[in-house]
C-alpha cells in the first residue's frame, strides 16, 4: 500500500485508541442512519465509555503519584475547555434553528432538554421521560444524543474525588495503588450488578441512567491501573488480543438489537473487548490490526470523533426539515448528503473550535482560560433563554390547543369518521392540535411496560352479572381502541377487562422482551372459560423471528385455548400505517404542509397483517379497520377536522372515539352471528 495511506508513528498519540474512537463513532453514525441495518451500533457509546475511563484515570493516576499532585481546579478547567466550547456550540446553533425551523410539535420537551443538555442532565431527563409510554418525540430531539455526553461529564465530576478519597491516608505507593484497585474494583462490582438487575427491571431507565454505566468507566480505570505498557509482552499474543477485542465490538455491533437486554451483562462483551483492544496496544507483528489503525482515514476519524457524535445527530434530524420543509425519512441520497456534511462540519469544529481552545490554553494557561469561560457562560445564557422561550410558547400553545379540544368534542357529535356518512361542516381548525396529538390517547396506566412480565387488569363498564363480560387484549395497537370500545360498552351495557402490553401481542409464540412470554401465558390463563368476547388487535409488522407464517401459527393456537372455553374471539386488523407510505410523523406533516398535502395511498400502508390470516385459519371473526378510516384508495391524515394519527402507527383518541357507532356495528353484527370469519 502506499505509505501516504499511513500516519507517522507519534508516541503522544495512541494508536489504538484512536482507532477506537473512529469505530465507536462510526458505529453511532450508522446506527442513527441505518438503525434497521446496523441495529448494535449504540455500543459505540460504551466503546467511549471505556476509553473516557481508561484516558482519564491514567492521568489522575500520574497527577496522583507526582510530586506536585493532583489539581482539582486545573483538572476541571482542562475538561471544560475540552469539551464544552465544541458542545455548546452545538447547542446554541441547535437552539436558534429550532426557533427558526422546527416545527412547534416538536418544542414540547426540546426546550427543556436543551436547558438539561447545557447542564449536563440530559441522561437522567430522558430516564424520566423513557418511564412514561405516552412521551413520543424522545427519539426526534435535536439534542437526545447528549445523554451519554452528560453521563461522561458525571463521570469526570466524581472520579477525580473518589481516588483522591481512596488515596488520602495512604502514604506509599503501593498503598495508593492497592486502594485505588479496591476502589474502582468496588465501583465495577457495584455498578455492574446494579445495572444487571435495573436492566431487567426496567431497561428504559437502565439505558440512560449514570450508575448503571459506571463499571464501564470503572473497566477502562482499573486496566490503566494495572495494565502493563502495551511495549511489552509478545508482540504475536498481543496481536491475537487485538484481533479478539476488534471481534467482539463488531459482534456486538451486528448481533445485538434493540431488544437485547442493554446495558447489563450484555454490554460485558463490547466492554471487555475494548479493554482487550487497548491492552493490546499497536503491537509490531506481520499479523497485527495496527496497519489499520495506522490509516489516515481511521486516524482523521479518530481525531473528529467528539465533534462528528456532536453534529451527526442534529444534522440527520434537521436535513429533511431544511430541504424538504417536512419531518421526512431521510432517502438514501440524503443520508450519504447528512453523513457527508456532518464530517463537514466536524472537522471544522475540530480546527476552529476544539483545537484553538486547547492550543490556546497552552500558549496562555492565565488568560486565554478566563476568556473562554466567559465565552461559555455566555453561550449557556443563549441557551437556557432560548430553551426557557421555547417552553414557555410551546406550553401557553398546549393549553390553548388542550381547552379548544375540550370545547370542540363536547359541543358536537359530528366530528371524525361521521363525517364519512353526514355533512360536519367544512371548518379548518384541526382537533386535536398536531402539538398535542401526541397526549390524546387513552391513559396507559392499564398498559405494562415491555419489560415487565405481571398482566394489569382494569375493569370498566358495568357490574351487574348479566352482563356481556368482554374483554381486549393485545398490545399498544389495541389499546388504541379503547375510547370506541368504551362508548360502545356504555351502550350495550358491557363489562370490559382489559390487558394490554407494550410490544407484546397475544400469541404463542411471542416476540420481543423476554417477559413477553410469561405475560402471554398468565394472561391466558385468566382469560379461559371467564369472558364472553375477547377483543384481540396488535401491530401487523411484529418482527417474528419465523416470519408471517410463525405468527399466525402462534395466533390460531393462543385462541384455541379461549375458543375451546367457549369466548367469541373478535380480531380487530391492524391500521394502515403512514410511515410505511413516507409519512413517518403525520402531526408534523400536517403542521408544516397541511392536511391535503399528507395524504397516503392505501395500499402503500397496508403491511402482511398475520391476524387476518389467523382469524381466517381459527374461525374467529375479522373486522377490517381499513375500511373505517380509508374508504377509498387513499387514507387521510386529517378527516373530518379530527387529525387521524398521533404519531407513525398509532390513531387519535379523539378519532377512535368518532370511530364508535361504525365500529360498534360491526362488533355487534359479530356477536349476534358467532359462525361469521
Amino acid at each position: 500500500m502506499p505509505k501516504s495511506l499511513f500516519v507517522k508513528p507519534d508516541p503522544k498519540v495512541r494508536l489504538e485508541v484512536q482507532a477506537l474512537r473512529a469505530f465507536a463513532v462510526i458505529a453511532v453514525v450508522l446506527y442513527h442512519l441505518w438503525p434497521r441495518q446496523v441495529e448494535g451500533g449504540y455500543v459505540g457509546v460504551d466503546v467511549f465509555f471505556v476509553i473516557s475511563g481508561f484516558l482519564i484515570t491514567s492521568h489522575l493516576v500520574r497527577r496522583l503519584e507526582g510530586r506536585s499532585g493532583l489539581s482539582l481546579r486545573e483538572f476541571y478547567l482542562r475538561r471544560a475547555l475540552r469539551l464544552l466550547p465544541a458542545s455548546m456550540l452545538v447547542l446554541v446553533v441547535v437552539a436558534i434553528v429550532t426557533i427558526v425551523a422546527v416545527p412547534q410539535t416538536l418544542w414540547s420537551s426540546s426546550g427543556a432538554q436543551l436547558i438539561a443538555s447545557s447542564f449536563y442532565v440530559q441522561n437522567w431527563l430522558l430516564a424520566a421521560l423513557s418511564t412514561n409510554y405516552l412521551t413520543t418525540g424522545i427519539d426526534g430531539s435535536l439534542v437526545q444524543h447528549f445523554w451519554s455526553l452528560s453521563v461522561e461529564e458525571q463521570f469526570y465530576l466524581v472520579w477525580p474525588l473518589l481516588l483522591i478519597a481512596a488515596t488520602y491516608r495512604a502514604a506509599r505507593g503501593r498503598d495508593r495503588r492497592r486502594n485505588l484497585a479496591i476502589c474502582m474494583a468496588s465501583v465495577f462490582a457495584l455498578s455492574l450488578a446494579y445495572s444487571v438487575y435495573e436492566t431487567s427491571r426496567d431497561p428504559s431507565v437502565a439505558y440512560f441512567v449514570t450508575p448503571t454505566r459506571m463499571w464501564e468507566f470503572a473497566a477502562g480505570g482499573l486496566l490503566a491501573l494495572f495494565a502493563p505498557s502495551a511495549t511489552r509482552g509478545r508482540a504475536a499474543l498481543k496481536a491475537l488480543l487485538a484481533w479478539v477485542g476488534l471481534l467482539g465490538i463488531a459482534v456486538s455491533v451486528v448481533t445485538f438489537t434493540g431488544n437485547t437486554p442493554f446495558p447489563g451483562y450484555a454490554a460485558l462483551l463490547p466492554v471487555l473487548s475494548t479493554a482487550l483492544v487497548i491492552y493490546a496496544g499497536a503491537p509490531d507483528s506481520r499479523w497485527s490490526p495496527s496497519w489499520i489503525y495506522r490509516l489516515r482515514p481511521v486516524q482523521f476519524t479518530g481525531d473528529i470523533s467528539y465533534s462528528l457524535y456532536l453534529w451527526h445527530w442534529p444534522i440527520i434530524i434537521l436535513l429533511p426539515v431544511l430541504i424538504h420543509g417536512s419531518v421526512a425519512g431521510l432517502t438514501i441520497p440524503l443520508k450519504l448528503a447528512a453523513a457527508t456534511l456532518a464530517f463537514l462540519v466536524a472537522w471544522l469544529s475540530k480546527r476552529y473550535v476544539e483545537d484553538r481552545f486547547r492550543d490556546g490554553l497552552r500558549r496562555s494557561p492565565g488568560v486565554r482560560p478566563r476568556r473562554a469561560l466567559i465565552g461559555i457562560a455566555a453561550a449557556m445564557v443563549v441557551v437556557l433563554a432560548t430553551g426557557s422561550a421555547i417552553t414557555t410558547s410551546v406550553t401557553q400553545r398546549m393549553s390553548d390547543a388542550e381547552a379548544s379540544l375540550v370545547s370542540f368534542a363536547s359541543s358536537s357529535d359530528c366530528f371524525g369518521a361521521a363525517s364519512f356518512v353526514r355533512s360536519c361542516g367544512d371548518g379548518q381548525e384541526i382537533h386535536p392540535d398536531p402539538v398535542i396529538a401526541a397526549t390524546n390517547v387513552v391513559a396507559q396506566g392499564c398498559q405494562q411496560r415491555a419489560s415487565l412480565p405481571e398482566p394489569l387488569e382494569c375493569t370498566h363498564g358495568a357490574r351487574s352479572p348479566g352482563a356481556l363480560k368482554v374483554a381486549v387484549v393485545g398490545d399498544s395497537h389495541a389499546n388504541q381502541w379503547m375510547p370506541a370500545i368504551l362508548e360502545i360498552a356504555k351502550d350495550d351495557d358491557w363489562s370490559v377487562s382489559t390487558y394490554f402490553k407494550s410490544v407484546c401481542p397475544l400469541n404463542a409464540v411471542p416476540q420481543g422482551h423476554w417477559s413477553c412470554a410469561a405475560w402471554v401465558e398468565a394472561v391466558r390463563d385468566r382469560l379461559q372459560g371467564e369472558f364472553d368476547v375477547v377483543i384481540v388487535s396488535a401491530l401487523s409488522s411484529t418482527d417474528f423471528a419465523g416470519g408471517t407464517e410463525e405468527a399466525v401459527a402462534g395466533y390460531v393456537e393462543a385462541w384455541r385455548l379461549l375458543q375451546e372455553a367457549g369466548a367469541h374471539v373478535i380480531v380487530l386488523g391492524d391500521t394502515p400505517s403512514p410511515s410505511s407510505a413516507g409519512i413517518v410523523a403525520p402531526p408534523e406533516c400536517v403542521e408544516l404542509r397541511g392536511a391535503s398535502a399528507c395524504a397516503f395511498e392505501r395500499d402503500l400502508a397496508m403491511a402482511d397483517d398475520p391476524l387476518a390470516e389467523a382469524a381466517r385459519r381459527s374461525g374467529a371473526t375479522f373486522i377490517d379497520s381499513t375500511r373505517l378510516l380509508c374508504p377509498g384508495d387513499e387514507c387521510q391524515t386529517v378527516i373530518g377536522q379530527v387529525l387521524v394519527y398521533r404519531d407513525a402507527n398509532h390513531l387519535t383518541g379523539l378519532y377512535v372515539t368518532s370511530l364508535a357507532p361504525m365500529l360498534g356495528e360491526e362488533i355487534r353484527r359479530a356477536i349476534e352471528s358467532p359462525s361469521r370469519a
